[in-house]
């Protein structure tokens, strides 16, 4: 019984460290800010309308191009594979098999992750010339209320990408000067880092 109770003194004040909580450490990950983190942006001209936008990473982008290549195959005179370590060709025959009108509408696509906010009274603007069945004074009471939500799905997503000339114009010049700035900054990054030192073997005299 005594050494029981001795080991149980001699161990309780270790018990209590291990049940201690370790202090928080600061991370300057977190503390920086991260130009490629998915962000809440409002559409400009319509208050209460806020997207979800986010940046393709390697592998997404990669996905992208490969749901972008054209479908009929590449074209004459680049149909021949390229001749053995000719890298400018070989890039040029990558680049002719990408269907880039097809290419941007996907990255568009990808680059909104959700919304709020949209109602049905605000297609006026996104779908100017067209016409919204839509509640009014006196008119179809079969008809949309104004004040209806509009949920974020790909099916309404890919309409308005498709049909909004203000929508896709704003959305696609939106990606394009966000992804800009953050590969920017990745180059000044870049040149933060110490020159890769020369591994190559010294030639025998």
């Amino acid at each position: 019984m005594m050494n029981g109770a001795f080991c149980l003194l001699n161990f309780a004040p270790w018990a209590s460290l291990r049940e201690e909580k370790m202090p928080d450490i600061l991370k300057i990950s977190e503390l920086v800010e991260d130009l490629s983190a998915p962000r809440w942006v409002e559409y400009p001209q319509i208050p209460g309308y806020k997207l979800q936008l986010r940046l393709p990473d390697v592998p997404e982008s990669a996905r992208i191009m490969g749901r972008a290549m054209l479908k009929g195959g590449l074209p004459e005179g680049l149909q021949a594979p390229p001749a053995e370590g000719d890298e400018d060709a070989v890039a040029a025959r990558a680049l002719a098999a990408v269907d880039w009108v097809e290419h941007q509408l996907q990255l568009t696509l990808f680059a909104v992750a959700g919304w709020q906010g949209l109602r049905v009274e605000h297609l006026a603007q996104l779908l100017p010339g067209r016409k919204v069945k839509m509640q009014s004074a006196g008119g179809d009471a079969c008809a949309t209320a104004p004040d209806a939500e509009l949920s974020f799905c790909p099916e309404n997503l890919e309409f308005l990408v498709r049909h909004s000339v203000p929508f896709s114009n704003w959305l696609s010049k939106y990606v394009r000067d966000w992804d800009r700035q953050v590969t920017r900054q990745e180059a000044k990054d870049n040149e933060n880092l110490p020159p890769t030192p020369d591994t190559s073997p010294t030639p025998s005299a």
